[in-house]
């Protein structure tokens, strides 16, 4: 461990391998390595605990379930540990969806949140059982971890047909990054987001070209069953905006089964 805290090359690579080959011997030490006052020191832990994959999971589980430590200089929770140990989670994916649990509690832990969500998202399909949690969480967080929970639920299944009426109401979210990530993932579930077909007419509407754009790519996934946006799609393809126009094009191909 003394050769981790080197700021020589040479020994850093050494004490790395050195330690990824020793595995679960060597993961109570690295571990506390996530505390350590060296922001780089901390990145070295990471790397070597990522790279030590699957065998590291029940300990980084370990440090998501402790209470943060305290730190007296600023007065507040510390919670380094476990946003490294989410952030570990994260970096070896599927893999570690063992700790599926413990990301769901630590959702609503506004002082790691944003990085758990993260770390689920991840876990791609694996994360399918987070689906309820992640949808109820957007009930809290800033506009940020929003954004980032819908671009989650698209991340682990084009098809997360149960997360639906939660992302038809992001699509009314004041945040339109967060509106523009909504359309995305409902043109990834395809036709069975065929509800969402009036608020992307309205978004049709709009003067926000770029969410005229992802509108349109939206109802073109969702094909047959976006018939009624039919008019205003002609009226784009109408318009003066040559990328809308060819936008325009497109969708209204995919929507009548032809090619334009």
């Amino acid at each position: 461990l003394p050769m981790i805290e080197s700021e020589k090359a040479p020994f850093l690579e050494d004490a790395t391998i050195a330690l990824v080959t020793l595995g679960v011997r060597a993961i109570p030490s690295v571990i506390q390595l996530l505390e350590h006052r060296s922001w780089q020191i901390q990145e070295r832990a990471v790397v070597i605990l990522t790279t030590m994959g699957a065998v590291a999971v029940p300990a980084l589980i370990g440090v998501l379930r402790r209470p943060p430590t305290y730190n007296k200089a600023e007065e507040k929770d510390d919670w380094t540990s476990q946003l490294r140990a989410a952030e570990i989670l994260g970096a070896i994916g599927p893999v570690a969806s063992d700790a599926l649990g413990v990301l769901v509690v630590n959702l609503e832990n506004q002082a790691i949140q944003k990085t758990v969500v993260e770390a689920i998202g991840n876990m791609k399909e694996e994360a399918r059982p987070a689906i309820p949690s992640l949808i109820s969480s957007m009930q809290h967080g800033d506009a940020d971890f929003r954004k980032r929970v819908v671009k989650v639920l698209g991340q682990i299944s084009s098809g997360a047909k149960e997360s639906i009426p939660q992302l038809l109401a992001a699509l009314n979210d004041k945040d339109w990054n967060i509106r523009r990530n909504a359309a995305e993932v409902l043109g990834q579930i395809g036709p069975a987001a065929k509800e969402a077909v009036p608020k992307l007419i309205k978004d049709l509407e709009s003067n926000e070209s770029e969410m005229m754009y992802v509108a349109m790519q939206t109802l073109a996934r969702i094909g047959k069953y976006a018939a009624d946006a039919v008019p205003q799609i002609v009226r784009i393809l109408q318009g003066q905006n040559v990328e809308l126009k060819k936008s325009a094009a497109v969708s209204l191909g995919e929507i009548m089964g032809t090619n334009l």
